[in-house]
């Protein structure tokens, strides 16, 4: 879910509840959390901060740019007009 985040972001990383275990102050709690959640810890991944957060690319322009070019605008007013 969050994978295109990494793409778009230095200091960001696709990390496994099992890769974040070294980063856990407190580790005890942290295998408690995944007891609970009774899933393998491989299994749930996140985006974690891992440095210094800053834009490599735009985060929505190019998925921006393509919604524009498939959209026809003339037949999205009248879609908008009809649910006014």
């Amino acid at each position: 879910m969050f994978h295109f985040i990494t793409e778009r972001l230095d200091g960001v990383t696709m990390m496994s509840m099992a890769d974040m275990f070294d980063y856990i102050e407190d580790k005890q709690g942290f295998e408690q959390i995944l007891e609970i959640l009774d899933v393998p810890a491989i299994s749930i991944k996140n985006a974690i901060c891992t440095g210094k957060v800053k834009y490599n690319k735009p985060l929505v322009a190019d998925e921006m740019i393509e919604l524009k070019r498939l959209t026809n605008k003339k037949n999205q007013k009248q879609h908008y007009q009809v649910l006014i």
